[in-house]
């Protein structure tokens, strides 16, 4: 096995500058940070009026009253084994107001549909990890990538 480290900075550097045409139109400035012991958080401005206008929204439904481009910050554990990861969503915050888990699936919904997945990502089921990756340690700072 192989491990790489890598740092927050080189991480976030490769998303500004290598991942950008992966990254969805109307995710603007994401950024991730190792937090130690499988800890992450990641925060993006995210453009909500897209997401409002897909469909009919009630009375009730929070994303009907929120417009505009607004940052979002989310923090959960990663955990990976076997060529499997999964996020935990822990806690999530729209400019700085608490939002429950069901609005940022929403989100990550919109924002990941594509022709092969027309429904989007759904937060709760494990992913494969890319480029033969079999585990990612999470430290303070940084992350070990194992393959």
């Amino acid at each position: 096995a192989q491990a790489t480290q890598v740092t927050d900075a080189e991480l976030n550097s490769y998303l500004r500058y290598h991942a950008k045409d992966q990254i969805p139109v109307g995710i603007l400035d994401p950024s991730i940070k190792a937090e130690g012991d499988g800890q992450v958080s990641g925060r993006a401005i995210v453009d909500l009026d897209a997401v409002r206008r897909q469909k009919q929204r009630r009375w009730l439904d929070p994303m009907g009253y929120l417009t505009g481009r607004l940052p979002l910050t989310a923090r959960g554990r990663l955990v990976t084994q076997d060529g499997v990861g999964r996020f935990q969503l822990e806690a999530a915050e729209l400019s700085g107001v608490k939002v429950p888990k069901t609005l940022v699936q929403e989100l990550l919904s919109f924002y990941s549909r594509s022709a092969e997945d027309p429904d989007g990502i759904n937060m709760d089921d494990p992913f494969k990890l890319p480029v033969q990756i079999r585990e990612i340690r999470v430290a303070s700072g940084s992350s070990t990538i194992v393959q």
